[in-house]
């Protein structure tokens, strides 16, 4: 599977591949995302992911007086 992300312009941005599909916490999901930037192509990077787990988000990380404290 491969999602494009485009700017307000419409112009290609992102190119992402997802890849290395696995059964994890019971269902199939992507371990490797392969980003390819479209406007320098020689900008790439591989994300890999392992040791998933579930884990409770407490309701304020989703507001945005908390977007601050991420950063820390």
């Amino acid at each position: 599977m491969k999602a494009d992300f485009f700017s307000l312009s419409k112009k290609l941005i992102r190119t992402i591949r997802y890849e290395g599909y696995r059964n994890v916490l019971g269902q199939q999901r992507p371990t490797i995302l392969k980003i390819v930037d479209a406007i320098n192509p020689t900008v790439k990077a591989t994300l890999t992911y392992s040791n998933f787990k579930i884990q409770d988000t407490p309701p304020e990380h989703y507001q945005p007086s908390y977007l601050g404290r991420l950063a820390n």
